[in-house]
């Protein structure tokens, strides 16, 4: 019997790509293979198989081939194992995380309350970071979902009777309930004695995780599907 028989792609065996070449005269319909059909042993390259470790097959489709002959492609019928690499991207913004958070009361010669002074602590990075990339093809579509935890941070803002005050998207624990009052020893010339409460609730993440998923994406790639996911290491990891 006449054959070829070569690989395609990355040289990993999890990922690789298999192609088969066949004379017509040898082609059988009981031996043609079904597309996305998955086969333990296929009679044309079952020694090929047993050699690069794989068990189970899947036929993803023809390819062109010489006159007189057919060509084959086999695939993994699950998702390869992962290849990784590793880059460095020159700049990437990571969400600040709030660490501290204070209101202190000014008060007037006369007794009241007059304003609040605010004192907060940022923790922000925006500068090289390093990057994984992670490549895995299969026969099938891979099935990508929206991390259950994702780092967004939340905006605080509040209005009270003297002034307001507000920072942008932080990641913070809980802060709260504090409240911010317009009488010390005696009421507030404009406002009188009132006061109001506010708290601030923690974020899904409340610090920069080790990694972070920044691109998961998939295209179609010699016959099936590639998928690329990103993730960026956090500052000084």
């Amino acid at each position: 019997m006449s054959k070829r028989f070569q690989t395609l792609g990355t040289a990993d065996l999890a990922q690789r790509i298999f192609r088969v070449e066949v004379l017509d005269n040898l082609l059988k319909p009981s031996n043609f293979p079904a597309f996305l059909t998955t086969y333990a042993n296929w009679a044309f390259d079952a020694k090929e198989r047993t050699e690069d470790g794989f068990n189970d097959y899947v036929y993803i489709g023809p390819d062109e081939a010489p006159a007189g002959s057919s060509a084959f492609l086999f695939g993994p019928p699950t998702a390869g194992s992962a290849r990784t690499k590793f880059d460095v991207i020159e700049s990437y913004p990571w969400v600040p995380v709030l660490t501290s958070l204070a209101a202190t009361a000014k008060i007037h010669v006369d007794g009241y309350i007059a304003d609040y002074f605010w004192s907060y602590t940022l923790k922000s990075y925006r500068g090289p970071t390093k990057v994984k990339t992670t490549e895995t093809w299969s026969a099938q579509r891979h099935t990508i979902s929206v991390p259950s935890t994702i780092l967004q941070g939340q905006p605080f803002g509040i209005q009270y009777y003297q002034n307001s005050f507000s920072l942008p998207e932080t990641l913070h624990t809980s802060y709260g309930a504090w409240t911010l009052g317009t009488k010390d020893t005696a009421d507030h010339p404009s406002w009188g004695d009132v006061s109001v409460s506010f708290s601030l609730a923690a974020t899904s993440l409340t610090d920069w995780p080790t990694t972070h998923i920044i691109s998961d994406r998939q295209e179609q790639a010699q016959g099936g599907w590639l998928r690329k996911t990103v993730e960026a290491y956090a500052p000084g990891t």
